[in-house]
């Protein structure tokens, strides 16, 4: 290869750190936006379970159905939040045992 010119297979070349050192904002974003894509698929998923699945139909039911007072619609939303929070510890912990099988040795 002509020395100059770039190509695909040059993306994995020993010159890789060289690059990134000279143009060190480059190099972040290089390797930090697969891993924004990454949560942001976990963050939506989330989301739209906490406001989706729990938040509007409990909100729904306790005020249309159940006649109860505006504030079940804020305490909807908390339980949405709470139940959120606990299906974001559990897919944690499942990818973590997942990645590392000997983690849920140590907790067991």
């Amino acid at each position: 290869m002509v020395e100059g010119t770039s190509s695909q297979s040059d993306a994995r070349s020993p010159n890789r750190l060289d690059r990134f050192l000279a143009a060190p904002k480059r190099a972040v974003w290089t390797m930090a936006a697969p891993m924004m894509a990454g949560m942001a698929v976990h963050t939506l998923l989330i989301t739209g379970f906490r406001v989706l699945i729990v938040g509007i139909p409990l909100a729904y039911a306790v005020v249309l159905l159940l006649d109860a007072p505006i504030e079940a619609v804020w305490a909807s939303a908390l339980i949405g939040g709470m139940c959120s929070t606990v299906l974001s510890f559990w897919w944690v912990r499942r990818l973590v045992w997942k990645a590392d099988p000997t983690a849920r040795a140590t907790i067991e």
